[in-house]
């Protein structure tokens, strides 16, 4: 039994309860049941929630892990389990180093695509339509009111500090300067097309004054520091304004032919096209006056006197001068002299291009471009080439004659042989005979052959007992007298006392 009590504040009356443990316990049964089911209850549905909650929130991740598995990564898989998010920073990780790699790749990558472009459009591969769908792509100016091209070539490496296996090398740093010199704003990529360096340019200017002058001024400012920190002289040529992209390939060819003015003009430069105007027609009288000339230095040539070759090309170079022919000229009288060169070489027996080389080739002197190139191309690579092979050939020339000469002397000292004689065998002029075996031989002919017959009578003086008569017979020597005259006078004694000294 439980017994409880309680004192009334009113009546002070005691109330005492008495009740049964049976009762209570009874009672807190049947609650702790229903708490007891209510609390599984209660579990049960949080588990549940927990489940399909946990489950909804970690499909993203699961998704995300396994594409993170399917990347190619070059990170070794780990034998032991590994933590989801771990392995997932560690993948994003490599994928973002990776991104951020290709990203530096692609953007050097963007500068070759950009040049790769603007060669496609001035050679005429990329249509106005093309550009504007790709032009964008590579940040290009978006609007201009005109457009300029301006071509940049080297004149001359001839004495700067650099040479020729460098061009490439400097054309390349010559259009770097220029991509750091003009602001992305105003110019196209600047690219290097064969053996020059051009850039497009666009303004915004459209008075044709006021553009020519503005493009003078970025073409002189780019010359200016090319000199000044490539110590190199440089001309540039620039085109004619024009407005539509599709005109590109046109204007880029019109810069050329502006450079092509150096010709006549010089070098160190700066051309427009709009400034170089053909001339009349050539005087006749022109043509007359350089083929005298040519004459001229061929014989100087053949002479191998490289004073007078010099001089004649001086004076063929003041006569082209003088009459100030256009640019386009130039190239046809060069190469008019260049086949007389190779007329000169042929004639010899000799090939060209053993002779003088590649470098001496039409193909090279077409691509000079100024005219002191020009001259000191002429007198390096052919004039002093087709000098030495001159004087090779008639050193071999005059060698082979004097020892056919010496052959006929050899064969025929027994018999009548004079100089003309031998002109007619030997097909060649008795003064040029003489000339060449004098330079050869070191004494005349008649003097040589006089010496070979007594050389022949000192042996037969030795090892015969021929009379004197009888050797200066053998010798063709109709005067026994005339034989021994010539005996003294080459060995200081006569033939008798010769036989007797010997013996």
């Amino acid at each position: 039994m439980a017994v409880s009590y309680r004192q009334s504040p009113l009546n002070g009356w005691l109330y005492v309860s008495v009740v049964s443990l049976s009762q209570i316990t009874a009672q807190s049964q049947k609650i702790a049941l229903v708490t007891g089911v209510a609390t599984l209850v209660m579990l049960c549905l949080t588990g549940l929630v927990a489940f399909y909650g946990s489950r909804k929130m970690y499909s993203p991740i699961s998704r995300l892990l396994q594409f993170t598995k399917g990347l190619d990564s070059p990170m070794a898989p780990s034998g032991r389990r590994q933590d989801e998010f771990i392995y997932i920073e560690e993948q994003l990780s490599t994928l973002f180093s990776s991104e951020k790699t290709m990203r530096e790749q692609m953007k050097g990558q963007h500068v070759h695509l950009q040049e790769f472009f603007m060669t496609k459009l001035l050679t005429g591969k990329i249509s106005e339509d093309d550009f504007r769908y790709q032009g964008q792509l590579y940040d290009f100016p978006a609007s201009w009111a005109r457009l300029g091209v301006l071509t940049l070539q080297i004149d001359t490496l001839e004495g700067t500090r650099y040479e020729e296996q460098d061009r490439d090398l400097l054309l390349f740093a010559l259009n770097n300067m220029v991509a750091e010199l003009l602001p992305s704003e105003i110019r196209f990529a600047p690219v290097m097309v064969d053996d020059a360096q051009v850039t497009v340019l666009a303004s915004v200017l459209d008075d044709e004054v006021q553009l020519k002058e503005w493009m003078h001024t970025q073409a002189e400012m780019i010359r200016e520091r090319v000199v000044t920190y490539l110590n190199l002289p440089v001309s540039i040529g620039i085109s004619r304004s024009y407005s539509a992209i599709g005109d590109s390939p046109r204007a880029y060819q019109e810069s050329r032919e502006a450079l092509q003015g150096r010709v006549s003009l010089g070098s160190r430069i700066i051309l427009h096209y709009e400034d170089i105007q053909p001339r009349g027609q050539t005087e006749a009288a022109l043509y007359t006056q350089l083929r005298m000339i040519e004459d001229q230095l061929a014989s100087a040539l053949k002479q191998g006197d490289e004073e007078k070759t010099d001089a004649y090309f001086k004076q063929y170079l003041s006569l082209l001068a003088d009459k100030k022919l256009h640019f386009s000229e130039y190239p046809v009288i060069m190469v008019q002299l260049l086949s007389r060169v190779y007329q000169l070489v042929q004639e010899q027996g000799g090939n060209v291009a053993e002779v003088l080389g590649e470098k001496a080739s039409m193909a090279r002197l077409l691509k000079l471009s100024t005219l002191d190139e020009m001259t000191n191309w002429f007198r390096k690579c052919l004039f002093q080439p087709v000098i030495r092979f001159w004087r090779e050939q008639e050193e071999s020339q005059y060698l082979n004659i004097a020892r056919r000469m010496i052959r006929l002397i050899e064969e025929r000292y027994d018999r009548e042989l004079s100089l003309e004689a031998c002109a007619e065998e030997l097909n060649f002029h008795p003064v040029y005979l003489s000339r060449v075996f004098k330079k050869e031989a070191g004494v005349n002919f008649t003097e040589y052959l006089a010496e070979y017959r007594m050389e022949k009578a000192k042996t037969w003086l030795q090892t015969t007992n021929l009379k004197i008569s009888e050797i200066a017979e053998k010798l063709n020597y109709t005067n026994p007298t005339a034989f021994i005259r010539t005996f003294r006078k080459i060995t200081g004694t006569t033939p008798g006392k010769y036989r007797e000294q010997q013996r």
